[in-house]
């Protein structure tokens, strides 16, 4: 038994995770975006794995890491980025 308990779902937990998904969008360069991508997937999966998020709710996170993935956008040139 854990010794401390977490409810799944929990909104903080849920939270944290989000933030992970948030600094897929606000990478500076592709091999950032593919960084914070799996950083993100591990949480998400770790979460899942141990019962601290529902199906459904790692079902969601993962669509919210997705939809973050396509919303990346290359800096301009001049703008910073490494253009990998």
């Amino acid at each position: 038994m854990p010794l401390i308990q977490i409810e799944p779902d929990d909104p903080e937990v849920v939270s944290r995770a989000r933030v992970t998904i948030t600094n897929v969008v606000t990478a500076t360069s592709e091999s950032e975006v593919s960084l914070n991508h799996a950083i993100a997937q591990g949480w998400i999966d770790a979460l899942s794995s141990e019962g601290l998020i529902s199906h459904d709710l790692s079902l969601t996170l993962g669509g919210e890491l997705e939809a973050a993935r396509r919303t990346w956008k290359r800096p301009e040139r001049g703008q910073g980025g490494d253009y990998v």
